[in-house]
């Protein structure tokens, strides 16, 4: 004879470990949208020497910019 009740399958471990997983994932997601609005707000001139080190843009492209930047403030 088969018992199905609250305690067949995975049980109360089952269960807790879908709630840990479970409340995990929502704290990362939370974590990661708050990382992404973090870098909306970066300035441009961050943003341009971001691009420079990490080598998209050479020296004489990053002072051209530079200055154009400080002269429309």
């Amino acid at each position: 004879m088969f018992y199905y009740g609250h305690m067949s399958g995975f049980g109360w471990g089952g269960m807790m470990i879908f709630w840990i997983l479970f409340i995990g994932l929502v704290i990362w997601l939370i974590w990661q949208n708050q990382s992404k609005s973090l870098s909306v707000n970066k300035t441009a001139t961050q943003i341009l020497r971001e691009r420079y080190a990490k080598g998209e843009i050479g020296k004489k492209e990053f002072e051209e910019i530079k200055n154009k930047l400080q002269g429309e403030k």
